[in-house]
């Protein structure tokens, strides 16, 4: 095991480029070691106490009800991917809490739901007649409950059909990222200065209370160009993650710390974690590990829901970050969020994101 742990640590300590907001992942890198060493040190005297456990794959909602939500003595997140007619890729859904149910996670995905409307009812008619078909054909397959379980993790007392050992605790939207994210960005490498503009175009972002009272929703927007994809392409880097990042230099934040509630419409979507972030400022972030898999022209919309924070007016920016996983077979084991190694970051329209309130580029 030394030996692994050599490997990892020179892996870890080659790749990450020097600079403020690569902290976290570094942070989450090294909390992958230990994570390691103590899974191995206590699958030998694992006892009957409940134990924290992930999905190892997909699953069908028969399969979930019947070997995972009727033996787990607590599920704490469910994932879930809704196919949308004419569309490529699947809607993701990701519902947080203590001793979840489907259908407690279909509720919550139709607020999400209420409140993407809501926000789209400003639009152009032909818009607005658009979202109501397509996500009146995705509530339908909700309520009839034809969709994939794509990840599902919680507590249990033995282990269960088709889920590992979650080996570290997955922390969401806790803090925030590093205070240099104000003034700074990560260190371009030498694919960055190579290929050209690979950030998307930014296209709203849009913040209000949202229709289940006590909490409140983020929505942002934006597409990508052939070339713009192109260019992603000729960096290398295999994932993409937006981040939303909001004002807490003056303690007062708009949202809550904990993620209730998440939907995106890019393919092979997860929430990001934000182990080992700073005070200053807040960091939501669904991200994809494989982009490859997007589409130019098409404009994605990511979501978040939470809490209502202590204040009832602040502001934010986006960072659009590009990743790679941080070693072979990381994703697999850990899971994306813990696995995302960036590369570079872009920042744009700093603290010019009203909360509440919404920006759109025409």
């Amino acid at each position: 095991m030394d030996k692994v742990y050599d490997t990892l640590i020179l892996y870890i300590t080659n790749n990450i480029p020097e600079g403020g907001i690569m902290k976290r992942k570094v942070l989450t890198g090294l909390a992958l070691l230990a994570m390691i060493s103590g899974g191995f040190i206590t699958q030998a005297s694992a006892t009957v106490q409940d134990e924290e456990f992930r999905s190892v794959d997909a699953m069908t909602v028969s399969e979930f009800e019947t070997q995972i939500e009727s033996k787990a003595s607590n599920l704490t997140f469910i994932e879930f991917q809704v196919d949308v007619p004419g569309e490529s890729a699947p809607q993701t859904f990701g519902v947080l809490g203590q001793n979840l149910t489907l259908e407690q996670a279909i509720e919550e995905a139709n607020i999400s739901i209420q409140d993407i409307l809501q926000a789209e009812s400003t639009g152009d008619v032909a818009s607005k007649k658009r979202d109501s078909t397509r996500y009146g054909q995705i509530r339908n397959k909700l309520l009839t409950k034809k969709f994939k379980i794509s990840s599902v993790e919680g507590k249990s007392k033995s282990k269960l059909w088709n889920t590992s050992k979650k080996m570290g605790r997955k922390e969401k939207v806790i803090s925030a990222s590093p205070d240099s994210l104000l003034s700074a960005q990560a260190l371009p490498t030498a694919a960055a200065v190579a290929c050209g503009t690979w950030r998307p175009n930014f296209h709203a972002n849009i913040a209000a209370n949202s229709t289940y009272q006590g909490q409140r929703y983020d929505q942002l927007k934006f597409a990508f160009t052939q070339g713009q994809l192109d260019q992603f392409a000729c960096t290398g880097s295999t994932g993409f993650e937006p981040d939303l990042v909001t004002d807490n230099y003056d303690s007062l934040h708009y949202f809550g710390s904990s993620i209730v509630a998440y939907t995106s419409t890019m393919p092979n979507s997860y929430l990001d974690t934000n182990f080992g972030d700073g005070v200053n400022e807040r960091v939501y972030t669904v991200g994809t590990y494989d982009v490859s898999a997007l589409e130019p022209w098409l404009e994605y919309a990511n979501y978040i829901r939470t809490g209502v924070g202590n204040t009832n007016k602040d502001r934010a920016k986006v960072v659009w970050q590009r990743n790679s996983t941080l070693f072979f077979g990381c994703r697999e084991v850990f899971g994306a969020a813990w696995c995302s190694n960036p590369d570079e970051s872009k920042i744009e329209y700093v603290w010019k994101f009203p909360l509440p309130g919404t920006l759109q580029v025409p």
